[in-house]
């Protein structure tokens, strides 16, 4: 019997531009006078994948052992407005690099049989630097954001699944590296 579970799969940046994007955010939320709770930097490729354990095991990991490692930038600031208000993200302007995460998502996507063909989401690859901008603030802080952000470079050479655990939430679950087989976190 396989019980589903519920997973997200992401991107977690290397630790020295996570770092850098953690010192920027503060600085400019101190400078605007908000608050900042960003602990980590990560690309999203599914926020919430309801299967079982063999997917990843399984299915995910024969795939991205085939996969070579993609080398990504970011060197675009761009925003978006939602219900709680705006999203201030970067991206990247390279459009092979960009074909390549976004053929990454629709492969996982196609993988995990996540979203079917009339639910297909347009998928912008970017790193969430602030959430809930007050909508007078949006310009102000992407214009922050454009002013004092260096592009970064770094390749992305494995995924992190996350587990939701009852009580616990969302915990790491296993990394699946591309081109290897399983390593798991626990």
């Amino acid at each position: 019997m396989n019980r589903e579970n519920t997973f997200s799969i992401l991107i977690r940046l290397p630790e020295e531009e996570s770092f850098y994007l953690k010192e920027i955010t503060g600085r400019i939320a101190q400078k605007r006078g908000l608050l900042t709770t960003k602990n980590e930097f990560h690309l999203t490729l599914e926020q919430t994948i309801s299967c079982s354990d063999k997917l990843f095991r399984v299915d995910l990991n024969d795939w991205l052992e085939q996969q070579p490692p993609i080398e990504f930038r970011l060197d675009q600031v761009d925003q978006f407005k939602n219900r709680q208000g705006g999203v201030i993200y970067l991206t990247t302007q390279d459009k092979k690099c960009k074909r390549r995460i976004v053929d990454l998502y629709q492969d996982i996507d196609e993988i995990t049989q996540t979203n079917d063909s009339f639910e297909r989401r347009i998928f912008v690859p970017h790193v969430t630097l602030f959430q809930h901008v007050p909508f007078r603030m949006i310009n102000q802080l992407k214009n922050d954001f454009s002013s004092t952000i260096k592009p970064l470079t770094f390749e992305i050479d494995e995924i992190l699944v996350r587990k939701k655990i009852e009580g616990r939430g969302w915990v790491d679950y296993e990394k699946i590296p591309f081109g290897n087989a399983l390593s798991w976190v626990n």
